[in-house]
């Protein structure tokens, strides 16, 4: 076995600096690393949340309804799981009602005072006497351009259900 009195002075003296060394550069490179892997952490989340808050903006713009030819009337304030909408679409003009262009409050409004969100909804019945009561309905556009009603007075229901607003300048008419 080799032990302290088999290793010469000089060379036992140079492992002692060299091992001496080593322990003493170590915290700094410890040290380098750590900061090197919080500024690229860093760097990576401003670039995340920089992305989140562009996509964000182009969903919270307000739109126009580019396509008034049919709408949507959701029954409830959420999308499903294949990104649609439970509720109706309806036809706003079309080749059953030609020039006819009706108000998509007022239609989804209708379908909510008949019941149409009723579980136990016939569509071949006649139109009850004392019309269902109708929540509040928000006005959104879809990525098509399409009206999308919603029953929510939120005025943040649009960007939650990743809809636009509808524009100031644009009628859901």
């Amino acid at each position: 076995m080799n032990d302290e009195r088999d290793i010469s002075p000089a060379r036992l003296t140079a492992m002692r600096e060299a091992l001496a060394a080593h322990v003493a550069s170590e915290p700094v490179r410890a040290h380098r690393t750590r900061r090197r892997r919080v500024i690229i952490g860093s760097v990576l989340s401003l670039v995340a949340v920089g992305g989140v808050a562009v996509a964000g903006l182009r969903v919270l713009a307000p739109a126009e309804l580019a396509d008034t030819s049919i709408a949507m009337c959701a029954s409830e304030a959420k999308r499903n799981a294949d990104g649609g909408f439970n509720g109706g679409e309806v036809a706003m003009s079309g080749p059953f009602n030609p020039g006819v262009r009706s108000d998509v409050l007022e239609l989804c409004t209708r379908m909510w005072e008949e019941g149409t969100y009723e579980p136990d909804y016939d569509p071949l019945s006649l139109p009850p006497e004392v019309p269902f009561p109708v929540p509040p309905l928000t006005v959104c556009v879809a990525p098509n351009g399409t009206a999308v009603v919603v029953p929510s007075d939120a005025p943040e229901i649009c960007t939650a259900l990743q809809l636009a607003p509808v524009a100031a300048t644009s009628s859901p008419r």
